[in-house]
C-alpha cells in the first residue's frame, strides 16, 4: 500500500510539473503573439558595405562620391517581410563644375565630407532575384569651399537631405544598385544659402 501511494504521489508530481510548464509556455506564446514587433526573429548583426557613385547637379555640377555604410539590422517590423533598417554612412565627395562657364574667380570644384543616419524599408522577399528598398536620411557635411560655380553656400557646414531607393542583388544579395536625390543647404543659418540639388547613381558591395 505504501508503494502504491508513493507511485501515485510521484505521478501526481510529474503531472503538476508538466501542467505548470504547459501553462507557462502557452502564456509565453500568447504574449509573443500579442507583441510580435518586440520579439526579434534573429539576433541583429552589423554589416559593412561601400559604394561608388556619380551623377548630375545644379548648374552642371558633377559629383563623385565614395562611401562606407553600416547596416545595424532591422529595428522595426522585425517579423514582417518588409523591415525598417537603421544605417549609418560616412562619405567623401568631389564636386566639379563641369560646364565651367562662370568667371575665373568662381570656384569650380570642392570636396565634401559627410556623415549621418538613414532609415531603409527593405523587402526581404525575393522580387525577380532582388531585394528592393526605399530610403531617407539626413547627413552633416563639411565643404572645403563656401561657393561653387557662382552659387554662394554661405558657410562650410551644410545639411545633406536625401531620399532614394535601390535593389540588392547577386549571390546572397550582397551587391547593390542605388539612386539618390539630394539637397544641400545650411538651413538659412547664414544669409547666403543658395543650396545645391543633385542626384547620383551608385554601385556597391556588402560584406
Amino acid at each position: 500500500m505504501r508503494t502504491v501511494s508513493s507511485c501515485f504521489g510521484l505521478l501526481l508530481g510529474v503531472l503538476l510539473t508538466n501542467a505548470a510548464y504547459t501553462t507557462e509556455a502557452t502564456a509565453s506564446t500568447a504574449e509573443a503573439a500579442l507583441t510580435p514587433e518586440l520579439t526579434p526573429t534573429s539576433k541583429r548583426t552589423t554589416r559593412v558595405g561601400g559604394y561608388l557613385a556619380t551623377g548630375h547637379g545644379t548648374i552642371g555640377i558633377t559629383p563623385y562620391r565614395a562611401a562606407m555604410s553600416w547596416d545595424f539590422g532591422p529595428y522595426w517590423r522585425e517579423q514582417q517581410t518588409r523591415k525598417v533598417h537603421v544605417f549609418w554612412e560616412a562619405a567623401v565627395s568631389r564636386w566639379t563644375d563641369a560646364e565651367k562657364r562662370r568667371s575665373p574667380e568662381d570656384n569650380q570644384s570642392l570636396t565634401a565630407f559627410t556623415t549621418g543616419p538613414q532609415l531603409r524599408l527593405i523587402s526581404h522577399s525575393d522580387f525577380y532575384g532582388t531585394h528592393p528598398y526605399l530610403e531617407a536620411g539626413i547627413g552633416f557635411s563639411w565643404l572645403s569651399r563656401c561657393s561653387i560655380g557662382g552659387r554662394r553656400l554661405g558657410i562650410h557646414f551644410q545639411f545633406e537631405d536625401r531620399v532614394g531607393g535601390g535593389i540588392f542583388f547577386g549571390k546572397d544579395y550582397k551587391s547593390e544598385l542605388k539612386l539618390n536625390i539630394v539637397h544641400y543647404s545650411n538651413a538659412s543659418i547664414h544669409r547666403y544659402n543658395s543650396g545645391v540639388n543633385m542626384y547620383w547613381i551608385g554601385l556597391g558591395r556588402w560584406f
